[in-house]
């Protein structure tokens, strides 16, 4: 592009041109940096516009103002996570179509759109069309681990959503089942028309494994009375001990080789629930007998750390939460409250 020929210097970086506007013309980056080249009708607007140039590039040392927009939409993004890395994962189909769908729903924004503030605005319209603070969640969670990825990869320079915060959620009350109901459950169990239902019951029940984990159990990973759990929700295997009944019970006319179970049983399982008149909490149906497990361990005074093991939580902190249910947990609340000291006292 011509300009027009240099008049006078009229400020820093701000030339006045025959013609009688101004150029500003800087380098951000130093001598050798780009020039950086604009004609402005008035001093006043030449002035403002080098300013913010200045101002923007002690803001962020990586500004550049003539830097090409990105303009590859939120969908080819998704075509580029799923070819490099989802195939990697265990779940990386269900996590594409959950992220073509939010892709669909957001309208497939072009990258140099998606900031911080344009995310919180679609997390409302969901939230505003019923969806829980959980789903919305994941939604973030799902979408920020796709740009991370990308970023990683060197795909893109940097994550639009590395500032959006999850929303805390309150603590649900655990739902689990007492002997009483486990009993009535199972007897129900006993008479449906699931040949499995009863037996992966009793393995969910006996080992406190996730439901998909006991469905999708092999031949080969039942040996010498123990149940290898692998491709678990963390990705890491695990070994619990069984007892013999359930050995034999888990291996009674089933499979010798491949999956031992068929179809699924959550059907049946909440048949069973409903016949037993057990109420199922929303979001803990399918968790119920793994919070059983776990409560009733507790409760005869098994170790907090080993519980961590069998259930595979990869860190202390997802397992305390049912230390409340062994005996001893702050027992000394009993004794050493200043009622109880006042009492003592009274009797010494």
């Amino acid at each position: 592009m011509a300009y027009p020929k240099k008049n006078q210097k009229a400020d820093n970086h701000i030339w006045r041109l025959e013609d009688n506007r101004y150029l500003v013309e800087l380098r951000l980056d130093g001598g050798y940096g780009k020039l950086h080249r604009k004609i402005h009708d008035t001093l006043r607007a030449a002035k403002i516009y080098r300013d913010g140039l200045f101002a923007k590039k002690a803001a962020d040392a990586d500004f550049n103002p003539h830097k090409k927009r990105d303009k590859r939409t939120l969908s080819s993004l998704i075509d580029t996570w799923e070819m490099l890395f989802a195939r990697e994962l265990k779940d990386g189909q269900k996590r594409t179509s959950k992220l073509r769908f939010l892709c669909q729903e957001w309208g497939n924004p072009e990258y140099h759109h998606i900031s911080a503030r344009h995310f919180i605005e679609f997390r409302q319209r969901r939230l505003d069309q019923g969806l829980s603070l959980n789903t919305v969640n994941h939604d973030l969670a799902y979408l920020k681990a796709m740009f991370n990825k990308l970023v990683k990869l060197k795909e893109l320079t940097d994550n639009p959503l590395k500032e959006v915060e999850l929303f805390t959620l309150e603590q649900s009350e655990i739902r689990y089942l007492e002997l009483s109901e486990i009993n009535r459950f199972l007897n129900e169990l006993q008479h449906s028309t699931s040949r499995d239902a009863y037996v992966v019951s009793r393995i969910c029940l006996e080992t406190g494994c996730r439901i998909n984990e006991a469905q999708t159990l092999r031949n080969s990973q039942v040996k010498g009375g123990v149940i290898q759990f692998a491709r678990t929700k963390n990705s890491e295997s695990r070994a619990v001990p069984i007892s013999k009944e359930l050995d034999q019970l888990i291996k009674q006319d089933r499979p010798r080789r491949g999956k031992l179970f068929g179809a699924s049983i959550t059907k049946a399982f909440k048949t069973a629930c409903n016949n037993a008149h057990i109420d199922l909490p929303k979001g803990q149906a399918t968790h119920i007998m793994r919070h059983s497990f776990s409560v009733h361990f507790m409760r005869a005074k098994g170790s907090i750390l080993d519980l961590q093991k069998i259930l595979g939580h990869k860190t202390l902190a997802m397992t305390l939460r049912y230390a409340q249910f062994h005996p001893d947990y702050l027992a000394d609340a009993k004794i050493k409250n200043p009622i109880a000291q006042m009492q003592q006292n009274k009797n010494s």
